[in-house]
């Protein structure tokens, strides 16, 4: 399936089909030269609290808490396979979420962020950069950009990802570019981001982009719903509520989430 770009293997394994070696199974099968390819590997499993439970694994095999593209087509999937009707309730490392598929577009909702850090200063390849960071159900770092089409996101992205600032763990990072040119109202933002686990740039993340428009909002360059272009070209709405200092809720992603093809593989 796809999420505006972001892709992922689907394995519907709730009778247990895949047992052991997960990490290893989501390297192989995520090789963009070798086998299917993928920013990840998702599984739809059987839970006890909710509808079913998403356990994600990025392509270098790490578990992640939280996918908010992937979330996005697990909740498709599950509606496809019977698992759920439109509206799911689904299970995450992250928590219990809330999911609804829509004709052209799905909606999720999102862990509150927490751990906000308002402009702080990062040397990162010999430079000062001041940043700004959240955490959307994985780490994100953003940073405010004049272009973010001349931003070396790989290359700067890699540093911070790396960096001391965030051991042991690491970090994503967003390069954000305000759109408008009126303080406060913005058209919309675009982001692109080096995601963490796939150690490259995706064209979209849905936790980047959420992590993007809620600093956008605290630092006054945004207002809620905020629309947000990511790599693919394609536009997602962020869902959010301002409670005031830094505390944000209401948190909803809303794209696209389609099914690229279907298959047999042999593991």
């Amino acid at each position: 399936m796809s999420a505006a770009g972001n892709d992922f293997i689907m394995v519907d394994n709730r009778r247990g089909v895949i047992r052991g070696g997960i990490p290893r199974l989501a390297v192989k099968l995520c090789h963009r030269q070798y086998s299917i390819g993928a920013d990840g590997l998702i599984l739809l499993g059987k839970s006890t609290r909710a509808d079913f439970r998403m356990h994600y694994y990025n392509a270098d095999g790490s578990r992640a808490a939280m996918c908010g593209n992937g979330a996005r087509c697990i909740v498709k999937f599950a509606s496809l396979a019977g698992a759920a009707s439109g509206n799911a309730v689904f299970e995450t490392d992250a928590g219990i979420l809330k999911g609804r598929v829509f004709q052209s577009s799905v909606r999720v909702e999102m862990p509150e962020p927490s751990g906000v850090r308002l402009d702080y200063g990062i040397r990162a390849g010999g430079k000062k950069l001041r940043v700004s960071s959240v955490n959307t159900g994985v780490p994100h770092v953003v940073i405010f950009v004049p272009d973010v089409e001349k931003s070396d996101v790989n290359g700067t992205g890699r540093i911070i990802r790396c960096h001391r600032e965030y051991a042991p763990g690491g970090t994503n990072v967003n390069f954000v570019q305000v759109q408008g040119k009126k303080r406060g109202k913005p058209g919309m933002i675009k982001v692109r981001t080096y995601e963490r686990g796939v150690e490259a740039e995706t064209l979209s993340c849905g936790t980047g982009s959420i992590a993007s428009a809620v600093i956008a909002g605290l630092k006054g360059f945004a207002v809620p719903p905020v629309r947000v272009m990511t790599r693919s070209g394609i536009v997602f709405r962020i869902f959010y509520v301002l409670e005031g200092g830094n505390a944000v809720s209401g948190v909803k992603l809303e794209g696209p989430a389609d099914v690229s093809f279907t298959g047999e593989v042999v593991i």
